[in-house]
């Protein structure tokens, strides 16, 4: 028996559920997916102390309603879900390297000038992160050793982290070569 043009025929095996309810799912999912996958690439990156369970690390994303979930999870009071939340982003991540351990004892700058215009705050607390300038997209804490990094789009935080850390390198070594020159 051939199926009648007005119902539709299954797309794939099992009930299919109403719209509404699809959505409800994919809005409470979707988050907590993208989230954990953000975790996961910061791990294998090397960005996290490995197993530390700070609360002052970590991936932080906005859901629909304006609350935060946070992988690993965060308090419900915790600085970085505060820090979001004051600068009002959809994303922030942690980067804990010795990358930037390395720069942040060697700078003693308020604000690192990157070569392509930008800049980042050298802030002295997390604390401090709530009163950022949000249009930089990065500031250093130097009590902790870390560079957090937001976007207004999640996507795109492992790149803009990834494009920090190599203008990092490239800071630290043309100061380098720099110093042997002078030394000359």
């Amino acid at each position: 028996m051939k199926p009648s043009g007005d119902t539709p025929a299954s797309a794939g095996p099992g009930p299919t559920r109403p719209l509404a309810s699809r959505s409800r799912i994919s809005d409470d999912i979707n988050p907590e997916v993208l989230v954990n996958y953000l975790y996961q690439q910061q791990c294998l990156k090397l960005w996290v102390r490995s197993g530390s369970g700070e609360d002052n690390e970590g991936v932080v994303l906005r859901k629909k309603g304006g609350q935060y979930l946070a992988c690993p999870p965060q308090p419900a009071g915790s600085l970085l879900l505060k820090a979001a939340a004051a600068l009002k982003v959809e994303c922030l991540m942690t980067v804990n390297s010795n990358v930037i351990k390395t720069f942040l004892r060697w700078f003693t700058e308020l604000e690192v000038p990157f070569n392509n215009g930008c800049r980042a705050q050298v802030l002295p607390t997390i604390e401090a992160l709530a009163r950022a300038k949000r249009q930089n997209f990065a500031a250093f804490v130097a009590s902790e050793g870390l560079l957090v990094v937001w976007d207004e789009d999640a996507l795109h935080i492992i790149s803009r982290a990834s494009g920090i850390e190599s203008q990092l390198m490239d800071l630290m070594w043309k100061s380098d070569d720099n110093n042997d020159e002078a030394d000359e």
